[in-house]
């Protein structure tokens, strides 16, 4: 949970360079190729623990899924270096809080007043009310999919990994791709196809009921899985004002894992 945790909160902060490092016309390319190269790392970390997890069953083989943890631990510190040595301050981000800023009381009366503010900044709200809902379905059915892989179809520790190994080879082109065409035909039109091929997504895997359509289907996730948030990211930096991208990207963060939690 802790490490979840941090994981999140890094997230946030991550997301507040979007609209300080792109103009509006080149962010969705940059969030699409961010989100695909992420891909590429989860394809690196998978290819990682692969060999220790292609076998392993639970209770018996727990130490395998503790080594693993350590591998992605260490894949994740190995790709945040650059950012500790290379990232400086941006021009025209916010200022630096002074130390009672980060007070318990002061977090949560800016975290209300944010909330009550939301008619100056009506659109950015909207967008994050229709995020939320979309998230909450996206991430409770990817939740659930090596559940029902397992339980239901009968998916193995090795099937699983190539399932979600499957889903992120497809999701890095796709990623790029639904970022560029994001900037060039708009970001709705985008969000509004990958959504419908969601709902298509959803309804064929509740009458699926076997392996070949599962993976087949699988291959459709991977065509809208990083599309989705990454258009919705460059969306919402759309209605951010430079001098409250922390403020508010780090307010969808913290709705979005509440969204996931409802679901």
């Amino acid at each position: 949970a802790l490490s979840y945790m941090i994981f999140t909160l890094s997230l946030g902060n991550y997301d507040t360079f979007l609209p300080l490092v792109a103009d509006r016309g080149s962010r969705g390319a940059l969030s699409g190729s961010a989100w695909g190269i992420g891909y590429l790392g989860g394809i690196v970390a998978l290819g990682a623990v692969y060999p220790i997890l292609s076998h392993a069953v639970l209770p018996d083989d727990v130490g395998s899924f503790k080594m693993a943890f350590w591998i992605t631990c260490g894949i994740y510190v190995s790709f945040s270096i650059p950012a500790f040595f290379l990232m400086r301050k941006v021009k025209g981000g916010p200022a630096r809080n002074p130390a009672s800023a980060w007070l318990p009381s002061d977090i949560a009366s800016r975290v209300f007043a944010t909330l009550r503010g939301w008619r100056a900044n009506r659109e950015f709200f909207k967008t994050l009310i229709s995020y939320y809902l979309a998230n909450d379905g996206l991430a409770t059915l990817m939740y659930f999919t090596s559940i029902y892989a397992a339980t239901t179809l009968g998916f193995d520790s090795k099937q699983i990994l190539l399932l979600f190994l499957l889903v992120q080879v497809v999701g890095v082109p796709s990623s790029i791709v639904g970022g560029i065409l994001a900037d060039r035909v708009g970001h709705r039109r985008v969000l509004y196809f990958s959504l419908g091929l969601w709902t298509i997504l959803c309804v064929a895997f509740a009458v699926s009921n076997g392996i070949t359509q599962f993976y087949m289907l699988s291959v459709g996730t991977g065509i809208v899985i990083g599309t989705t948030p990454a258009v919705f990211r460059s969306l919402l930096s759309e209605f951010v004002d430079a001098s409250r991208t922390a403020e508010l990207f780090g307010f969808n963060s913290f709705a979005s894992r509440a969204s996931s939690v409802a679901g």
